[in-house]
């Protein structure tokens, strides 16, 4: 019973941050109320997991699977503290050891992490449990604040951002990937996008910087998904070198709420050329991102080399999304998942 109220009070609480209601005396809301908003959210669509963070909870039905995402951030941890390299071991298939290059190994956690592990999981068991788990709430939270800052970047429209916020960060394809950290990295993918989106239409050194440091912590997060970073990016350079030739479609009337929002869109997307500082900028930031990405693009190339690494296709379709993943009620979820499984 307490798990079902925490349910609906987090839920509640969070939808009322979000939408800002006259009647509680701040329409206008707070600085960083719409995180807050998707933080309650995060805790009441995976309650009661916030009270049971010693738990593997949320295992997606993943049996031994559902560990190696804990084994990857203590790996992390024991790899920087003695100086080893975090994308090999010999603590594994001893004593020649293997490559970890090409494995589901989301370095980006196991670092941000690194300081709650040294303080409460340095024994490991269930105090690892409970940093995958904080990080589980993250990744939720995060994944929604970063779709709606992307959606209102483009839409500057607050009710449909929060709205794409929500699809993407509790979809069911979220919670059925909930023990493999590269997969639920999606908040890193979303944060890259919208950075790229920002400083293609107004590049300057900052936004480049921020570029280059979520490019950074995704390509160290998951391999897949700086794949698709890397099609969007490669998409959104190749509109800007062949824009499009056809005639844009007519503005709405401008005395219309919708003609007003679409003439706001346009002042804001207005695209502005780099500065010489800029460019130079740019070229010395891919230098140091590829140095930094240097370790883990050396030990890929090497291991794609030796022959790469086994897949099951048969896995990549039964774990893909589609669109009915973004709406159908979550067949994982510890408290109505058994009810919608059937």
């Amino acid at each position: 019973m307490f798990e079902w109220i925490l349910l609906v009070v987090a839920t509640l609480a969070g939808g009322v941050v979000l939408a800002r209601p006259a009647w509680v005396g701040y329409a206008r809301g707070f600085s960083g109320s719409t995180l807050l908003g998707f933080v309650l959210l995060s805790v009441g669509m995976t309650s009661p997991l916030l009270f049971r963070l010693h738990q593997m909870m949320l295992d997606s039905g993943a049996g031994p699977d559902a560990f190696i995402g804990v084994w990857n951030l203590w790996w992390t941890k024991q790899a920087l503290l003695h100086g080893m390299n975090p994308f090999f071991t010999s603590w594994l298939y001893y004593p020649s050891g293997t490559s970890l290059a090409l494995h589901t190994h989301a370095v980006t956690y196991g670092v941000a992490t690194l300081p709650l592990q040294i303080v409460f999981g340095s024994e490991g068991g269930t105090k690892l449990y409970g940093i995958y788990n904080l990080i589980l709430l993250a990744s939720f939270s995060l994944t929604g604040y970063f779709t709606y800052r992307l959606a209102l970047h483009e839409s500057q429209h607050r009710g449909a951002s929060i709205l794409a916020g929500l699809i993407m960060a509790f979809c069911a394809f979220r919670f059925a990937n909930t023990v493999r950290l590269h997969v639920i990295a999606t908040e890193l993918l979303v944060l890259t996008t919208w950075a790229a989106v920002v400083w293609v239409h107004r590049p300057n050194a900052m936004r480049l910087l921020g570029l280059l440091g979520a490019g950074f912590l995704l390509a160290h997060a998951s391999l897949e998904y700086t794949v698709i970073a890397l099609l969007v990016f490669g998409w959104i350079t190749l509109s800007r070198i062949f824009p499009s030739r056809l005639r844009p479609a007519p503005l709405p009337s401008p005395g219309s709420s919708e003609g007003r929002r679409a003439i706001l869109r346009a002042a804001y997307h207005e695209d502005k050329p780099p500065s010489p500082r800029a460019r130079r900028f740019a070229w010395v930031g891919i230098a140091v991102l590829a140095l930094a990405a240097w370790p883990l693009g050396s030990a890929v190339v090497r291991r794609v080399a030796a022959g790469g690494t086994g897949f099951d296709p048969r896995l990549g379709l039964y774990f893909s999304a589609d669109l009915l993943d973004l709406f159908l009620p979550n067949p994982r979820h510890p408290l109505w998942g058994a009810t919608f499984s059937q």
